[in-house]
């Protein structure tokens, strides 16, 4: 059973900017939701290594794409919402899916709007508990 000091729920309040340098120290998180908000610039690379996480939405947001490929890394993770990933000038124009061959545990994708490009990787049809794309 997780505890609640493991548990973020920052959603739907005015926060701007990009998320903190100091999340990155969260490790132990198995659910971090902020969706609702006014988040900007990249994803941090730092989600990585939240390697407890089961849980992430980050809808509602303006972030910038890609995703990280390290989020792949994420074995755990059984929920992913992410949407409205816009491109930049840095950061290119449309983005791939990473290889998330790894992430067996998801049952819930959402990448709505996220400037993707190209076709629907196969191993999406391979992962064994997605149920929600």
């Amino acid at each position: 059973m997780q505890s609640s000091n493991d548990f973020r729920d920052l959603g739907n309040n005015e926060f701007t900017g990009e998320l903190p340098p100091s999340f990155k120290e969260l490790k132990k998180l198995w659910s971090f939701g902020i969706r609702g908000n006014n988040f900007a610039g990249p994803i941090p690379k730092y989600i990585a290594n939240w390697e407890n996480l089961e849980q992430l939405g980050l809808m509602g947001n303006n972030f910038e794409g890609p995703l990280p490929t390290g989020i792949t890394l994420l074995t755990n993770l059984t929920y992913l919402a992410v949407n409205g990933l816009t491109a930049s000038p840095r950061r290119g124009k449309s983005f791939t899916l990473p290889d998330v061959t790894k992430m067996t545990s998801l049952n819930s994708l959402t990448l709505r709007n996220c400037s993707l490009t190209g076709p629907i990787p196969d191993i999406i049809w391979q992962l064994p508990s997605l149920s929600y794309l």
